[in-house]
């Protein structure tokens, strides 16, 4: 995902990753497994948050966030999105 940044961010988006650690990257996922039922999944390091939403729709409308740990200050974008534009989602609560 960070190679869709632009090219001097991806490096720097990189490097901060590789530089904090590839071990201290951990995945979670929550929801089913079948096709067009909801899931969710998460990727965390120390410099970042990926977040992949696919919960709405039968599963067929999907939201992705990269959170900047050094640069978000604390925002929760993917709630942020929902509450401005999605409002009866669960994460809204």
């Amino acid at each position: 995902m960070a190679r869709t940044l632009r090219g001097e961010l991806a490096e720097k988006a990189l490097q901060d990753i590789r530089h904090a650690g590839l071990d201290r990257v951990h995945f979670a996922w929550a929801g089913s497994l079948r096709r067009g039922e909801g899931h969710y999944y998460r990727i965390t390091g120390p410099t970042f948050i990926i977040e992949y939403d696919n919960t709405q729709n039968d599963a067929n409308h999907v939201h992705l966030v990269w959170h900047s740990l050094e640069g978000n200050f604390g925002l929760d974008a993917l709630r942020r999105h929902y509450e401005h534009h999605h409002h009866h989602h669960p994460a809204t609560k």
